[in-house]
């Protein structure tokens, strides 16, 4: 206001719809009408929620592409696949599966894609994973074991992207690649020439 940037009369106009919708909600006349314990325990984590909360993930993912390898289509995988990789530093981490502007989310409940793998394949398939990589800062000792791994899978899936940190409320970021030592990990992998699925998690 002293930088003369805006006017008193553009503040008075934003603090009244503020004070406006809280009017019109009642909140003056009864701060806590939304407030309700029993309700909280009925309805937080509740069966009907979960579902339509999963619903609303799965229709947000978003196929990017999907290329053949040797002349098939590598999605959707097959649940008897002798060897999995699962690699890198999103895959088996529940905080980061909560993303930005989860409030008071509870990371124990998430299931991580590492969990999730293991769930929906056979028993006979063998899953192992391998970190790689960090996602906030360059250490790159993970990478041989990833790629070691890699090696003697059928399919590798490795999960890349943002942690929960890197989006949301102040949280610009100056650089849209990857991260850490993420981009080298993708590279170091992709020159196997191994069938690769890769997960992006992020919120831009």
């Amino acid at each position: 206001l002293q930088e003369g940037k805006v006017t008193e009369k553009q503040i008075n106009e934003a603090v009244i719809n503020v004070l406006l919708a809280k009017y019109e909600l009642g909140l003056f006349e009864d701060p806590y009408r939304y407030s309700d314990v029993k309700r909280e325990k009925e309805t937080i984590y509740a069966t009907e929620i979960l579902n339509q909360a999963r619903e609303a993930a799965r229709k947000s993912i978003v196929l990017l592409k999907n290329e053949a390898f040797q002349g098939k289509k590598i999605l959707p995988l097959a649940k008897n696949i002798s060897k999995i990789a699962v690699i890198g530093p999103l895959a088996d981490n529940q905080a980061d599966m909560l993303g930005s502007w989860h409030a008071a989310g509870d990371a124990q409940k998430a299931i991580t894609i590492l969990q999730g793998i293991k769930e929906a394949v056979s028993s006979q398939t063998q899953v192992r994973y391998a970190k790689g990589c960090e996602i906030n800062n360059s250490t790159l000792t993970g990478i041989t074991e990833a790629v070691n791994l890699a090696k003697e899978a059928d399919v590798v899936v490795i999960a890349v992207g943002e942690n929960e940190l890197q989006s949301g409320e102040a949280a610009s970021r100056a650089d849209l690649g990857f991260s850490g030592g993420q981009q080298t990990l993708l590279d170091e992998i992709l020159k196997l020439n191994k069938p690769t699925v890769v997960i992006l998690g992020n919120g831009r």
